[in-house]
């Protein structure tokens, strides 16, 4: 009713492509078998899907299974699967107690990661006469992660999963909401990838709501902040990006400052992100990257200025160039030399500040991640006229 009643409308569609973990230590475990008991030592996220995948596949009962969890050599989501485990756990059965130690080659790695949804989304935004966003419509396809892993939390909620929808929930003051998920299933399996839902989900509502604010001539932190209505904390983190990037100064010819924000995992983000265009390849370059985060009560500020880094230079990568592509069943991609991530070179300068609040404490791991994608594209929309709308960017878009 909202959207048929309404002023104006804009409508996108964004889509997103299959990218790997590529964690910087291949799979890998140990696993010693004696008797009807296994030890296994492990770089793993978690040890609960450790001993249910040693439960449930091999056989094993619960009290004869131990796990030693190692430093992780990088998890990102891929650690929290257990199907490199279970190599070794079979293995170390049939060397009749021998210690058994497997890791995967890089290809492995990469043919048989459990990669992120490829996704569709299709969003609706309407605005009254004002230019304010008064409904939005949220339509999100996508392969399930919980259909998989965890198939009665996926059967109790109704067909609707919750990481894949992540980051969908917004506290910006839009009176009129929804949310659709349909799954299609590809017979690819995908699992938990930095940031999840949201690394997708708010690439899609940032986007759109720049594209809103420059349509009716508002500066896109001030409209966002009148958005916020009687939420205090989203506008605390953007007025202090605007001041940390000085927001409304003009910039060197040939650069342009974009800005998105995410309040995924109760942890609130506003990011400005400083681009040029590399007119004869038409590759975005990101400059400098501003972040003011309340997470709420900070236990260790320096870590949270780190994990702000990681998520960047982590987004980053996989927003400029990376993608896996299936033909016929195999994945096409084995290694760096056609999986190519970010090098040191094209990394950004990083600058955060920690807001300290007595707030209840959110998540950090992968905050800093959801809003970049979104602040380099209203960023090339404003230096170009172009609104990308795909990950990872398409520099020939630009180019042409």
């Amino acid at each position: 009713k909202a959207i048929s009643g309404a002023a104006r409308t804009f409508t996108a569609e964004y889509t997103t492509e299959h990218v790997a973990h590529t964690c910087m230590e291949p799979m890998n475990c140990t696993a010693q078998v004696t008797g009807d008991r296994i030890e296994v030592w492990a770089p793993s996220q978690s040890p609960f899907f450790i001993h249910g995948a040693l439960q449930r596949v091999a056989g094993f009962k619960p009290e004869n299974i131990t796990s030693h969890i190692t430093l992780l050599g990088g998890g990102f989501g891929r650690r929290v699967e257990a199907d490199y485990i279970l190599d070794a756990a079979a293995l170390a059965r049939a060397a009749d107690g021998w210690p058994v130690k497997v890791v995967w080659s890089r290809e492995d790695d990469i043919r048989r990661d459990k990669f992120r949804p490829l996704t569709a989304q299709h969003l609706t935004a309407a605005t009254d006469a004002q230019g304010n966003i008064v409904a939005l419509r949220h339509r999100v396809v996508a392969e399930s992660i919980y259909a998989r892993v965890a198939p009665p939390l996926f059967q109790q909620a109704g067909g609707r999963d919750a990481p894949v929808n992540e980051g969908v929930e917004i506290k910006y003051a839009i009176p009129g909401h929804l949310v659709e998920y349909l799954r299609e299933q590809r017979g690819i399996d995908v699992g938990f990838w930095r940031a999840v839902g949201p690394g997708y989900t708010k690439f899609a509502i940032e986007t759109l709501v720049d594209e809103v604010a420059r349509a009716y001539g508002r500066d896109p932190i001030d409209y966002r902040v009148a958005m916020f209505g009687a939420e205090p904390r989203g506008r605390a983190v953007m007025e202090e990006v605007a001041r940390m990037s000085n927001w409304k100064q003009a910039r060197p010819a040939g650069r342009a400052l974009g800005v998105a924000f995410s309040d995924a995992w109760n942890s609130y983000i506003g990011m400005v992100v400083e681009v040029s265009v590399d007119r004869t390849t038409g590759r975005p370059r990101v400059h400098d990257v501003w972040s003011a985060v309340d997470c709420g009560v900070a236990l260790q500020p320096l870590n949270i200025e780190t994990q702000i880094e990681s998520s960047v230079m982590y987004g980053l990568s996989a927003a400029l160039g990376e993608r896996i592509t299936i033909r016929g069943g195999e994945v096409q991609q084995s290694n760096f030399h056609d999986y190519p991530i970010l090098r040191m070179n094209e990394a950004p300068r990083v600058t955060t500040k920690v807001l300290t609040t007595p707030n209840h404490p959110g998540g950090l791991g992968e905050v800093g991640l959801p809003p970049l994608a979104p602040a380099i594209a209203n960023a090339v929309a404003s230096l170009t006229g172009k609104r990308l709308r795909a990950l990872p960017f398409d520099p020939a878009l630009l180019k042409a």
